[in-house]
């Protein structure tokens, strides 16, 4: 099983490296994410991640950051989480360091053969060289086949809107689309496709990611 799963991730690394090539021109980019989980007792979970982007236009990565969040459950479908995150962007030829407190509302469940995770999360994002901005931003997963045996690749969709609570609007919206690679014990791996929307001024600009998620737990 575990060499399917190493043509797999060859299969996609090479389709991923040709779509590089056509979408080039159209400001797309490749995100890589890490994460590591570790469960303090059956309500409490640490996680430590980190993100980067690396704009595949421009040839050089262009955004960073790193979490530290905490959650607690209170039930067995809701959790209450805190966080705190360091940035980094390249703009103007300089990277510009920010930081964000995160506040976490989380619900999950597992209807029949699928589960899935609905958090709303308040963040104050603080920026060296920007003014600070408040965000209300909300993260949906759903993992498709989660009670099936089969060790073969199992899809999920996600999907992020975030937006900003002083002028009542949406400023980012990513769709996401992938499979679970690998998901053993302590060690899982993703690859996925996400509809990146954005629009810093009044218009909406757009952008095609690749990405992989590796994620472990200790």
């Amino acid at each position: 099983m575990i060499k399917y799963v190493f043509l797999l991730i060859l299969f996609m690394s090479i389709l991923t490296s040709k779509g590089f090539g056509q979408l080039g021109n159209d400001g797309s980019f490749f995100w890589n994410s890490t994460g590591i989980s570790y469960l303090l007792n059956d309500k409490t979970e640490f996680v430590l991640s980190n993100k980067d982007h690396f704009n595949i236009q421009i040839g050089r990565f262009d955004y960073l950051h790193f979490d530290l969040a905490g959650y607690r459950k209170l039930s067995d479908h809701f959790s209450l989480g805190l966080g705190l995150r360091l940035n980094e962007t390249y703009k103007s030829e300089i990277w510009n360091p920010g930081g964000a407190y995160m506040f976490y509302g989380v619900y999950s469940g597992k209807p029949g053969n699928v589960k899935i995770r609905f958090a709303n999360r308040v963040a104050i994002r603080t920026f060296k060289v920007f003014e600070t901005q408040y965000t209300f931003d909300n993260i949906t997963n759903v993992d498709f086949f989660v009670r099936s045996a089969s060790k073969l690749p199992k899809p999920y969709i996600m999907d992020e809107i975030f937006s900003n609570i002083y002028s009542l609007k949406v400023q980012t919206i990513r769709l996401y689309g992938g499979f679970h690679i690998l998901n053993l014990d302590n060690l899982g791996i993703d690859l996925y496709y996400c509809y990146h929307l954005t629009r810093p001024t009044m218009e909406w600009k757009e952008y095609n990611v690749f990405g992989i998620n590796t994620k472990f737990r200790i």
